[in-house]
């Protein structure tokens, strides 16, 4: 509510997968109380923030995904190599899984339950989530709950994805953070 963006642009060159360090950006907060705000800052630089796939990763219809899991029901144990537009479809499926996975588990908090797969991400220890393909574990416990009960009611098997999957951290650090 209340978001303002102020510039969006398109770049000459283009971004190569895996090539992107991290985002950087400055959010402005007003009209909040400034030693709540400050409090909470502190909170988020100790524990992180939800390490969520963002609308871009879902194409400018935000349908990038929808593609990718008929794709997916087409060529179900076809490998696909990390390269061209096929690729690009079955990513943001898998990142429509893996965002579903996260919401589930933020609803439970993000301490540390039995069973969790832990990640190390920029020296931030988080839980993970799974970024569901082939070859990647399933966690245990009430994670890998959520896990399974995501792909079931989606109706994919990690094996039926033709790219290799894996854990990924449900939170980031905010790095080089400070407040005004």
């Amino acid at each position: 509510e209340n978001i303002k963006i102020l510039g969006l642009f398109l770049h000459s060159r283009k971004i190569k997968i895996g090539k992107l360090y991290a985002n950087k950006f400055r959010i402005k907060i007003r009209n909040c109380d400034p030693e709540k705000g400050i409090e909470t800052f502190k909170t988020l630089q100790k524990t992180g923030v939800p390490n969520v796939f963002g609308w871009q990763r879902f194409g400018k219809n935000r349908d990038n995904h929808k593609i990718g899991k008929e794709i997916i029901k087409k060529v179900s144990k076809v490998k696909i190599h990390d390269k061209g537009k096929l690729w690009l479809y079955v990513s943001a499926y898998q990142s429509f899984l893996y965002n579903q996975i996260l919401n589930e588990r933020l609803k439970l908090g993000i301490k540390k339950f039995e069973g969790d797969l832990m990640k190390h991400y920029y020296g931030l220890e988080s839980p993970s989530a799974l970024f569901p393909g082939q070859k990647t574990p399933l966690a245990g416990g009430i994670q890998g709950e959520i896990e399974k009960r995501v792909l079931e009611e989606n109706a994919v098997a990690p094996e039926e994805i033709p790219s290799r999957g894996k854990r990924r951290a449900i939170l980031f650090p905010l790095l080089e953070s400070n407040y005004k």
